[in-house]
């Protein structure tokens, strides 16, 4: 069980640094959902852990919001009402201390405008750029060329966008786009790799290794003389698409490892990143490795991870992301929500002690949500007549009648299910804030004393091979046998 102690991240005097201001000249009936997340650093792995979210302001009949961190540079990301949200919610924007940015929502279009709008707009146009589409009959060589020819070109048509307006920015904003959209382009190439070698057939996973390894696909980032020790961390793509080479090196590894002597896959990865990198990269990597979905062979393996990483690393915002990480760590006491049920009831988290509980996160529209209830039925089943175990669903919709029709459909909770509402504030509740979730699923496994058991089981990245394993990690909560 881990103690908490007062972070030593050093608390610094907060200064204004970025303001921002939103011009609305088309009719939108409701603005009170403009928000910002901030992220003193963005990564794909850690996005859904670390940021600040900030509401917009209304002054005197303009939308305004004053950013106070201590980094000089980070990334935002715009929260905006339908019908932009699904468009920019996957957009980050670097900005830097000072900065004066000015939004404009105008005859259904956003664009940015006033003083050093520039910045905002080459990265609009960048990330807002549509790649070619196409579809495979079946993965061979042929197939694999099409999908890393359209990722070049789609890098190739970006970079033109940049060099645009190379003469309105500085020169570390420019390294930073263009690093941006060469990791970016890495980063895909490598993702379609280890997605085929994961979900493809048997049969095709060996040609997508040797069409990866005969065209030199997992050689190391090409950044074109930039000067990645300076500006690496600064990339929103840069540590990822070298946390993305290592996983790869792994994956190839696991091809040739013996039948039945599978490899540890996290400890291979793990003293690959400590004995290659070092310094603030090393940290990013190792934050990285800790908050993915590589499988540690226990969660008392895990926790011993977390907690020595944490020891170790030297950078602020690695120390962050692993504070909060923390807080969802075995033996950890849950929070103590207060929710409706669909009833108007109201729900504390201590209702249910002395039970061992199982709580899933999920919203209307979530695919992967579904999947998670379909494949939560046999273990549902398993303990649906036992009152010792409880089922919670946490529902992260903004409507009531959205919340209750999704009950009533039967695709995201079970019957017997205790279903709680997150009284319309949706994501922003604080219980997604206390555990640092973003996003649906999630999975939360309590033992009977209302603490953590497990914040992240194994049965959710892959629900038929770890079923068994989870229906066990229960019944021995149930019987008082798993302690520790």
């Amino acid at each position: 069980m881990f103690t908490f102690l007062k972070t030593n991240v050093i608390a610094q005097k907060l200064e204004k640094s970025i303001s921002i201001d939103f011009i609305i000249k088309d009719k939108i009936t409701d603005t009170t959902g403009i928000s910002i997340q901030y992220y003193p650093e963005y990564s794909m792995a850690t996005n859904f852990v670390y940021f600040d979210r900030y509401s917009v302001e209304h002054e005197r009949g303009r939308l305004h919001l004053d950013l106070f961190n201590n980094q000089q540079y980070g990334y935002i990301r715009l929260i905006l009402p339908k019908p932009f949200y699904d468009q920019f919610i996957d957009y980050q924007f670097l900005v830097e201390r000072g900065d004066k940015i000015q939004i404009t929502i105008e005859k259904g279009n956003v664009y940015f405008t006033g003083e050093g709008s520039e910045k905002f707009n080459c990265q609009l146009q960048i990330q807002s750029l549509p790649m070619n589409k196409f579809a495979c009959d079946e993965i061979d060589s042929i197939c694999l060329d099409r999908y890393v020819r359209a990722f070049k070109q789609h890098q190739t048509r970006q970079i033109d966008i940049l060099n645009n307006y190379k003469n309105t920015l500085s020169s570390i904003d420019f390294d930073i786009f263009k690093l941006n959209i060469i990791s970016t382009c890495y980063f895909n190439n490598l993702n379609l790799f280890r997605s085929f070698l994961v979900y493809s057939e048997p049969i095709y996973k060996r040609a997508v290794a040797n069409y990866f390894l005969n065209t030199n696909n997992i050689k190391e980032i090409n950044t074109e003389g930039i000067n990645v020790n300076k500006i690496g961390i600064l990339s929103n793509s840069y540590v990822d698409a070298v946390f993305q080479r290592e996983r790869s090196l792994i994956d190839m590894k696991t091809l040739t490892a013996r039948p039945g002597n599978p490899l540890n896959t996290f400890q291979i990865l793990f003293d690959s990143l400590m004995s290659k990198y070092s310094g603030v990269l090393r940290d990013r990597l190792l934050v990285n490795c800790l908050v993915s979905d590589i499988p540690i062979r226990t969660t008392a393996d895990s926790e011993k991870y977390l907690d020595s990483v944490y020891n170790f690393v030297n950078d602020d915002v690695s120390k962050s992301i692993l504070f909060k990480k923390l807080r969802t760590s075995r033996g950890v006491m849950g929070y103590n929500f207060q929710l409706k049920d669909s009833t108007g009831t109201i729900i504390n988290f201590s209702d249910f002690k002395g039970k061992v509980v199982i709580m899933d996160y999920y919203f209307t529209g979530c695919i992967p949500c579904i999947r998670m209830c379909k494949s939560l039925s046999p273990v549902f089943n398993n303990f649906k007549d036992n009152p010792e175990v409880v089922f919670l669903t946490i529902n992260l919709d903004k409507s009531f009648e959205t919340f209750k029709n999704s009950v009533r459909s039967g695709l995201y909770t079970h019957p017997g299910t205790i279903n709680l509402y997150t009284n319309g504030q949706g994501q922003d509740h604080e219980i997604m804030e206390h555990y640092g979730f973003i996003g649906a699923p999630h999975l939360i496994l309590f033992d009977k004393t209302g603490r953590i058991w497990d914040s992240n089981p194994i049965f959710k990245i892959n629900p038929v091979k770890y079923q068994k394993d989870f229906i066990a990690d229960i019944e021995g909560l149930v019987e008082g046998k798993k302690t520790k």
